[in-house]
């Protein structure tokens, strides 16, 4: 506490300009247009009946103006009371203060309670007293105020209040708190650059998060994010190591696997059917599906079953675990007694409501109107979910069709290629999954939008999560190598390249934002007085403003990734290593997005990750329903079912022996339409084929 105190003391660029009063939020506006007009000034004024301190910077040259907010301690400890803050108590021998080690400092654990100003000679009000409320604490405050200040001297319009709205109105175009410096400064003692170099550093892989110095900086919701992020991380780590171990042993055991051989060596030279019912088609040899063969054995082993089974138990461990040490942090970070209840509800969900008298006790209550409000928003939300999931399977639908259309294109193009004939169903699966790849990025960007808006509409939550049917089937041929391989194939490319793609994203596009927002500053700004240094409230304007959905992007994609991980896993079973892969960059690639593209959230204050999210993640993690889709997936697209068949009640020694020409059947060439033109490579005809 103390290196941060020597370091704001130092700072000027987070101060008035008298070097004294702290910044603690910042609102940008253009001087042609937003504050010149009535709501901005009465906004304003507002803020300063409510005790806020404003202080104008004006840089013409730039095109835009800042104006800088701070809360005196009277403004912090009125609306701490009321937003029931948090704060330390004195030490004493019943309270002590305990020290701990986290990460690479030393925090002081004090004992806390809500503050009240009846009661303040019981907290640890420091010698300086506007430092008893840290800077996330005191922009939350702020943002509190400036979210239901009225910006209209006509007090019947129940919406002219709020800094969203005049946002959107383009009054003011940014609203926002400081960071604490840059994050490359030459000062270890900043917090935004200790942070960035011993958490969001490449290289910091290898380190344990400062999850309460996280917390301090960014607020308990994003702070509790990343303690998710990393325990699920660490939990990976065993089930990608079992994963391994089941494809190490699909490849060790491959020399020996007995269909395999058969259709590499003793019945390569066996004559398959054509593959198509048109003309030129062309029998072909059993052993020229033997690389399929040989793929489809490196997942679909005896060792399968097995992490099935394992990757259910590792799946109930994963949540029952993640509830102690979320119950630990939730008690360290003192969020305990937090009830979600006691938050004061939004003001543009209020203004929404309707008022009524209650009856029993003679007072006005607000109250959603049901043939205004629920009924309309109701049934046009219910409308545009079935219309949305129409489109889903539609797409699912177009690629089935694509599927059977391109197999049978390419087997009549290549009827004359007897070695790119073979590779016709895998070009066909690979094709198929990037189509669905792209298809789930397109609708995921439009979902999320259509989801947010009926959340803002209706006040309901909806999450519309899009799986990955395209393994329904539908008369498809799934050759000679099994439906498991043409699944795996599917489950690679699209969780990799779902995976590659989000990283691209998170991180291609808010350095494309930054850039260009960075460029449109310097075009309208000189350099003032030969300084070109920008000031921190300027540096931070070229920054990203946070999408309004938060977080709940980053949680979809790894309930997305869980769902993988853990469904589809009999036919992937290195799916935990590249999702251990992709989270160990995740975290600190969101780490660093947030020091460096980000501007600096709002803390907020949660108990946990969030209520939908938890039970997402309870119904995916349900046991009997991961073993009972792991089953249907082993049952209806591997072999495991049909050899333990076979080598129980078919073959006379247990063996595997024979397996292979126990799935085949003879069928008489004779039988085929007197209007086909089969041919062979040699011009030799067959009596029958397999």
């Amino acid at each position: 506490m103390e290196m941060y105190e020597a370091w704001m003391m130092r700072n000027a660029l987070c101060f008035f300009d008298d070097e004294r009063r702290r910044i603690d939020f910042v609102l940008v506006y253009k001087p042609s247009s937003g504050k010149d007009c009535e709501m901005g000034q009465v906004f304003e004024q507002n803020l300063k009946d409510e005790g806020l301190e404003l202080e104008h910077v004006d840089k013409g040259e730039m095109g835009v103006s800042f104006v800088k907010i701070h809360a005196p301690w009277e403004v912090l400890t009125r609306y701490a009371e009321i937003i029931k803050m948090k704060m330390p108590l004195k030490e004493c021998s019943k309270y002590p203060t305990i020290k701990s080690k986290q990460g690479y400092k030393t925090i002081n654990r004090q004992y806390t309670s809500e503050y009240r100003r009846d009661k303040k000679d019981l907290f640890a009000v420091p010698a300086k007293k506007e430092d008893f409320f840290n800077p996330g604490q005191r922009a939350q405050i702020v943002d509190f105020i400036l979210k239901r200040k009225s910006f209209s001297n006509n007090k019947e319009d129940d919406y002219a209040f709020g800094i969203n709205k005049l946002i959107n109105d383009n009054v003011y175009e940014a609203a926002f708190p400081l960071h604490e410096g840059e994050y490359n400064s030459s000062n270890d003692e900043a917090p935004r650059t200790w942070l960035m170099n011993n958490w969001a550093g490449v290289w910091s892989v290898w380190k344990k998060q400062p999850l309460d110095d996280i917390k301090e900086y960014f607020g308990v919701k994003i702070g509790l994010y990343f303690a998710w992020l990393g325990f699920y991380t660490y939990m990976l780590i065993p089930a990608s190591v079992v994963g391994v171990l089941c494809f190490l042993y699909g490849c060790l055991s491959l020399l020996g696997d007995t269909p395999s051989k058969d259709i590499c060596e003793d019945y390569k030279d066996t004559i398959m059917c054509p593959q198509c019912d048109k003309e030129a088609c062309r029998f072909g040899k059993l052993g020229q599906t033997c690389t399929f063969a040989r793929i489809t054995h490196l997942f679909d082993n005896g060792a399968t079953v097995f992490f099935a089974v394992f990757m259910s138990l590792w799946a109930v461990t994963f949540l029952e675990m993640w509830k102690r040490y979320s119950a630990k942090i939730t008690h360290l970070w003192d969020m305990t007694g937090f009830d979600t209840l006691e938050e004061h509800p939004r003001p543009e969900y209020l203004a929404n409501l309707s008022s009524k008298e209650n009856s029993n006790t003679s007072v006005n209550e607000t109250h959603v109107s049901f043939w205004k409000r629920r009924v309309p928003c109701t049934i046009f939300s219910c409308s545009m979910v079935l219309l949305l999931v129409t489109v889903a399977l539609v797409a699912v639908v177009g690629v089935i069709l694509y599927r059977i259309s391109i197999q049978t294109v390419l087997y009549f193009t290549l009827s004359g290629n007897q070695t790119l004939t073979s590779m016709v169903a895998l070009i066909t699966s690979v094709t198929a999954a990037i189509l669905n790849l792209v298809c789930i990025m397109i609708f995921n960007l439009i979902y999320g939008r259509v989801a947010t808006y009926l959340t803002e509409l209706g006040k309901f939550y909806l999450f519309l999560i899009l799986a990955n049917p395209n393994e329904w089937r539908l008369f498809l041929y799934c050759g000679t190598g099994g439906c498991l391989l043409e699944l795996s194939l599917q489950l690679a490319i699209i969780m990799v390249g779902k995976q590659a793609f989000n990283a691209v994203m998170e991180m291609g596009v808010p350095w494309l934002l930054r850039v260009y927002k960075k460029c449109l500053v310097h075009k309208k700004g000189e350099c003032d007085h030969g300084n070109c240094t920008p000031t921190q409230w300027e540096s931070d304007y070229s920054l990203i403003n946070q999408e309004q959905t938060g977080l709940f992007g980053e949680y979809l994609e790894m309930v997305l990734q869980f769902g993988f991980v853990t469904i589809f896993v009999a036919a992937f079973p290195l799916a935990p290593l590249f999702a251990l892969l992709n989270n160990v960059l995740e975290i600190r690639l969101d780490a660093r997005k947030f020091i460096t593209f980000f501007r600096r959230p709002v803390a907020q204050r949660v108990k946990n990750i969030g209520e939908c999210t938890v039970k997402v993640y309870y119904f995916l993690n349900y046991q009997s329903y991961i073993l009972t889709f792991q089953a249907l997936i082993i049952a209806f697209t591997s072999s495991f079912i049909d050899q333990i068949f076979y080598s129980v009640l078919i073959s006379p020694d247990g063996s595997l022996n024979g397996f292979l020409n126990f799935t085949l059947s003879d069928f008489n060439v004779s039988d085929f339409s007197v209007d086909m033109n089969i041919v062979s490579e040699t011009n030799t005809s067959y009596d029958y084929c397999k």
